[in-house]
């Protein structure tokens, strides 16, 4: 049995966010990158698997972001590495818009001290 309870988290306004493009939030004491393609929010840590690079200043190109280091191609919905140099999985969370703001869920070890819980 997990300890883990995931929490909903106020990111940020989604107009923050261009269509197309991605920004680095810190939510839970995570940087998440938020990505907006079209009608859909996207949210996955943001740091290439490789070299530690800002994945939120990827290029979005179809339903993947490219590191802007290496050009290593993650899928946006499953964080999967699709492309070398990286091998490793990117961590996605459920994001949602909610009157105009990004809520992302992320799952805390209880006890942690760490929650921005929404109201």
């Amino acid at each position: 049995m997990s300890n883990a309870q995931p929490n909903r988290h106020i990111a940020g306004e989604a107009a923050e966010v261009a269509d197309g493009r991605g920004k680095c939030f810190l939510v839970a004491g995570r940087k998440i990158a938020v990505f907006h393609v079209g009608a859909r929010f996207f949210a996955l840590d943001d740091r290439c698997t490789h070299a530690d690079a800002a994945m939120s200043d990827g290029w979005i190109t179809g339903n993947c972001v490219a590191c802007p280091w290496h050009g290593a191609e993650f899928d946006l919905e499953t964080g999967e590495a699709l492309s070398l140099p990286a091998t490793g999985t990117l961590r996605t969370y459920p994001v949602s818009i909610i009157e105009g703001r990004i809520t992302i869920t992320v799952e805390e070890e209880e006890g942690t001290g760490a929650r921005d819980e929404m109201e």
